[in-house]
């Protein structure tokens, strides 16, 4: 359980952020829960001679990976989130999704994983999610969109998904995620008004981004960008009225938005979209 002087960044598993968790004073690290992505171009080997990505042995890369995880997380909390890759490991019986075998190898390293979903994964990442749950009784992180809460059914989509993964609301870290920050959408306070029982949930959180898609329209030299994420979760915190629950602030590290695969020769992009 946290409450709003929490921060949960939202970080592309590259090799600063690695460091930057590791390197972090415990006490400060007790303060950050990190949700944490991975992309299809961690299960490539790429050539940057011949600009060429060819697949890697997935479970392979899921022991590497969660190596990395334990030097940079030890065995604090953080959730991880494989919304980006499609990919699965093959298995004795069967094939299972990498995250499930994530949580699989994550346990022999002692990893407290808590796997993120949202309302609109596929069925495989669900199944996956739900025994996760079943074996490692974390719960999970459910990462929401504000197209998701103002969308008719939103209610009983929520409970549909709860009861389809065995749980109540005090076993799920909410995750609002405004991905980039637009004031068009609707205000935090109208947005929480909507969800179902909001004092009941583990952890309430609320993300948006304030970096954007590229620095293609900066000059070279010093430049500022404002921080409208932050101002905006600031506001919402200080104005919030009758009785509704304060979150923690998260955002992103970098751009906003869904990976999309790179044009070979290219760097990877960053892609604005909804999400689930």
């Amino acid at each position: 359980m946290f409450g709003p002087s929490h921060y949960v960044p939202i970080l592309r598993w590259k090799q600063a952020e690695r460091f930057a968790l590791r390197y972090l004073h415990e006490e400060d690290r007790k303060s950050i829960t990190p949700l944490i992505e991975l992309t299809p171009l961690t299960f490539k080997s790429r050539n940057t001679a011949e600009h060429v990505a060819t697949p890697l042995d997935p479970a392979q890369v899921v022991h590497q990976e969660a190596k990395k995880l334990l030097k940079s997380c030890a065995n604090f909390p953080f959730f991880l989130d494989l919304r980006h890759v499609a990919v699965d490991v093959v298995r004795t019986r069967a094939k299972v999704h990498a995250l499930e075998y994530f949580a699989e190898v994550g346990r022999s390293y002692k990893l407290a994983l808590v796997p993120v979903t949202g309302l609109s994964r596929t069925k495989e990442y669900q199944a996956s999610v739900a025994a996760i749950v079943k074996d490692d009784k974390r719960g999970i992180c459910l990462r929401l969109t504000p197209a998701d809460i103002i969308e008719a059914g939103f209610t009983r989509s929520i409970r549909a998904l709860l009861k389809s993964l065995r749980l109540t609301e005090d076993a799920i870290h909410l995750l609002v995620d405004y991905e980039a920050n637009d004031p068009a959408v609707p205000s935090v306070d109208l947005l929480l008004a909507t969800i179902p029982n909001l004092g009941k949930w583990q952890t309430l959180s609320v993300a948006s981004g304030a970096f954007p898609p590229d620095l293609q329209g900066f000059e070279p030299g010093n430049r500022r960008i404002p921080r409208t994420d932050w101002l905006a979760w600031k506001k919402a915190v200080s104005t919030t009225k009758n009785g509704i629950r304060k979150p923690s602030f998260s955002d992103y590290t970098i751009q906003y938005g869904l990976y999309k695969e790179p044009v070979e020769g290219c760097n990877p992009g960053i892609r604005s979209t909804r999400t689930g």
